[in-house]
């Protein structure tokens, strides 16, 4: 790790609020290597803040808290802008609101829908809904930013709380004054419906001599302890949640509440429709709707309109109570919180999602106590002794302000400093996901070779600078020859060639078998021997190699020869000449046929006899017959050609 760029961002968060674990401060992301493939599991070091908190508020689906630097924070639901930031869009996180310039918030309140804050010159701000009235400007509009409340001639406001759609604040001239919604009579006015609203703050008559040291503000109803130890309620009573034994639609008037005989209430909480307070020896009184058990004496579905006794944890007393729409919870003297009423929306913290007429521990985490509680509509806010902020119950638009919409059964603590993004090389990792031990882990992407790791992080809604670790990790390995070629010989003529490698590296080296005549460059692939064991195709002697190739580059075996044997030479025999073409034989003379023979007369008479009968001689005419003979067949001879054999004569 390059510690002048780890100084480096330390200075700058330093000015935001941050500090690194000395122990961890230039430690890298573990593991330091993985597969060129990804998906190793990672893990890092969440810098360590050193914001802390110091109030905390619940509204309708949002919340909101202070800083110890006087920085309000809010999140959740924002239709009417109740988040304070100039939008009108839900934030799943906790995000800053912007203060008018130079001011800083010293306390902070959250109605239904509208936020009320005092500032440290004096002022106090209001921003979210405000069709009641109930942003203390003379308006009866909304607005998304804060805005001034007006204040009574010659006072300041050093304290207040919110209800549904109205704030009570205390006067620094001693006085309490109220502003928003009246319609069942909660600012105490004497009068209460439609058109009786207040759109700036008014006073609250008290009895002479009479101012309040405490007040709280629940849904549409106010309870308040007096400076001559009297509690005092007014508004909605329809559940008897005014204590006063006579539950009715609403009581306009500040009225006084009788204790339980030999009590003194120290503190008391007005939620949605009951209230809870407290006693100096620790002891927890509720009353008002016990629709869910919320009363804590075992009882479930029945109203009561005077307090009731709470049932405690065996040698355990309460010091401060909180009510809200049908939970009560309360600080123990063990150290531990304790929640009773609905548990539908899981905002008991007790890991289930049951209801409780009987006080059951919240689940806090190890070694931290709740010093504050604040209930919303369906999830719980609190502030724990490590100054951090813990919410649960249901995530409707965000209100639990941990990020995703989840709810939780068991207080959460929110991350105020979580990773963002983390990249190995140009690529971002996956699965991130950040730990209440503040610590980070993803899944590695794909990548080769070593790689920086920029981890980038934000303090609550604000970005902080990203946070480099120079090649921090190393995707796989290089290519290596693990086995190389074999030389060999193949017979005259060649063939193919049996070759074999081996490669290891990650990713998997791709192979290409060359060749070369001299065993020197220059190399040529060979065309299709891309195996580890290819066959390859020789004709002449030559030498192989195989190239390796993976995303480090590239690796070369050995070479090796391939001898083939030279081919044997037989003794040229000419060719026999052809033989003479022997022209084919004429075909033989027609002979015609042989006329035949005359018809043999009869037998003439005896030539002798005939010739002697006609006296010519015999001899003479033989002689010339026969000479007739010899002349014909020597001219016949003559005729036919030289080699005709004599036989065919």
């Amino acid at each position: 790790m390059n510690k002048s760029l780890m100084r480096g961002a330390v200075a700058v968060t330093a000015a935001l609020g941050l500090v690194f674990a000395p122990a961890t401060a230039f430690a890298d992301p573990a593991p330091v290597a993985g597969p060129a493939a990804g998906g190793t599991a990672v893990s890092g070091i969440v810098p360590v803040s050193t914001l802390s908190f110091t109030q905390v508020s619940a509204g309708t689906y949002f919340s909101a808290a202070l800083d110890s630097a006087g920085n309000a924070y809010t999140w959740g639901w924002n239709d009417d802008g109740q988040l304070g930031n100039n939008t009108l869009g839900d934030s799943l996180i906790p995000a800053k609101v912007p203060a008018p310039v130079g001011v800083k918030f010293t306390q902070i309140s959250s109605g239904a829908r509208h936020v009320v804050a005092l500032g440290n010159n004096g002022k106090t701000y209001a921003w979210g809904y405000g069709d009641f009235g109930q942003l203390g400007n003379g308006l009866t509009a909304s607005s998304s930013v804060p805005v001034e409340v007006t204040l009574p001639a010659g006072a300041t406001f050093t304290s207040i709380d919110s209800g549904n759609y109205y704030t009570v604040a205390r006067g620094s001239n001693g006085k309490t004054y109220a502003w928003g919604d009246n319609f069942l009579g909660q600012l105490g006015q004497g009068d209460s419906g439609s058109g009786t609203n207040r759109a700036v703050p008014v006073e609250v008559p008290l009895p002479v001599g009479v101012t309040l040291t405490s007040f709280s503000a629940g849904a549409n109803f106010v309870l308040a302890l007096g400076s001559d130890t009297q509690m005092y309620a007014w508004g909605h009573n329809v559940n008897g949640q005014l204590g006063d034994g006579n539950p009715v639609t609403s009581v306009k008037n500040p009225t006084v509440v009788p204790f339980p005989v030999g009590v003194v209430f120290t503190q008391v909480s007005a939620g949605d429709s009951h209230s809870g307070a407290v006693d100096a020896a620790g002891n927890a009184y509720t009353w008002g709707n016990n629709q869910y058990g919320e009363i804590g004496n075992g009882n479930v579905g029945t109203d009561y309109s005077t307090p009731q006794s709470v049932t405690l944890p065996a040698g355990v007393t309460f010091s401060q109570i909180t009510t809200g729409p049908y939970v009560s919870e309360a600080l123990g003297s063990d150290g531990k919180n304790y929640a009773w009423g609905s548990g539908n929306y899981q905002q008991l913290g007790d890991g289930t999602s049951d209801d409780r007429p009987l006080p059951t521990v919240v689940q806090t985490p190890t070694g931290v106590t709740f010093t504050q509680v604040a209930i919303g509509d369906q999830h719980t806010v609190a502030l724990g002794s490590d100054l951090k902020i813990y919410t649960y119950g249901e995530d409707s638009n965000g209100a639990l302000g941990n990020g995703p919409e989840l709810a939780s059964i068991v207080p959460d603590v929110i991350s105020d400093v979580v990773a963002t993004s983390v990249l190995y090389g140009a690529n971002a990792a996956t699965a991130l996901a950040n730990s209440d031990d503040a610590t980070w882990t993803a899944v590695t992407p794909a990548g080769c070779g070593p790689v920086d790791v920029t981890v980038q992080y934000r303090l609550m809604d604000q970005t902080l600078p990203a946070e480099v670790f120079p090649a921090a990790f190393t995707f796989g390995t290089a290519a290596a020859v693990t086995t190389q070629p074999i030389a060999g010989a193949l017979p005259a003529g060649g063939g193919n060639f049996a070759a074999s490698v081996a490669f290891s590296g990650d990713d998997a080296p791709a192979v290409q078998w060359q060749s070369s005549v001299t065993g020197a460059d220059p190399w040529t692939n060979i065309a299709g021997a891309t195996s580890a064991n290819s066959a390859l195709p020789i004709t002449n002697t030559t030498f192989i190699r195989a190239a390796g190739t993976n995303c480090y580059g590239q690796v070369l075996s050995a070479s090796a020869q391939v001898t083939v044997a030279a081919a044997v030479v037989n003794p040229v025999v000419p060719p026999k000449p052809a033989d003479p073409v022997v022209p084919p034989k004429p075909a033989d003379p027609v002979v015609p046929p042989k006329p035949a023979d005359p018809v043999k007369p009869a037998s003439p008479p005896n030539a002798g006899n005939l010739l002697a009968n006609t006296g010519a001689p015999v001899l003479p005419l033989m002689l010339s017959a026969f000479a007739l003979l010899l002349i014909g067949g020597a001219t016949t001879f003559l005729s036919r050609p030289a080699n005709r054999s004599r036989n065919s004569i």
